[in-house]
């Protein structure tokens, strides 16, 4: 059986790119498949962004793509892609039900309600110290790596 966790790009990894660049390599040296999940079209600019945080992963998962694969009402202004509240904010649960990830990381609190993958909000970085907010029932291996990394956030269950 394998093992599957998932990390946002935009309000986790790139707010400290170090910390989650080494707890990446924590959970690949465990052989977790590591999936990256954003809600930003899949580009070259997007990819280059990930290498220059020195991610290494198996998965990149884009909310905009997947909605736009099932035709899924979409409109565009000049800040960018938009759909439907709900169905953004659901599609990152479907991704990691259907995918059957351990655990996914994510700055977007509202996207918890609709998990049964166990979830961790972690707050924004302007918080000293960052909250960590873990909700389900994680595996013992996931939160003994991210005690490691406490100091950069609080875990709070």
């Amino acid at each position: 059986m394998s093992k599957k966790i998932g990390f946002d790009i935009h309000g986790v990894i790139d707010k400290n790119p170090e910390l989650f660049s080494e707890m990446i390599k924590v959970f690949r040296a465990l052989n977790y498949e590591i999936h990256i999940l954003t809600g930003s079209l899949i580009s070259k600019k997007l990819i280059n962004e990930v290498k220059g945080y020195d991610i290494e992963y198996d998965y990149i998962f884009s909310i905009l793509e997947y909605n736009r694969k099932l035709g899924t009402e979409m409109w565009q202004n000049e800040k960018g892609w938009w759909i439907d509240d709900l169905v953004w904010e659901k599609t990152k649960s479907i991704y990691c039900r259907n995918n059957k990830l351990d655990f996914h990381i994510d700055d977007s609190k509202s996207y918890g309600k609709h998990f049964t993958t166990p979830f961790a909000h972690i707050t924004p970085i302007r918080e000293n110290p960052r909250i960590l907010e873990i909700s389900g029932d994680p595996n013992t291996e996931i939160l003994e790596v991210l005690k490691r990394f406490e100091g950069y956030y609080k875990m709070k269950f």
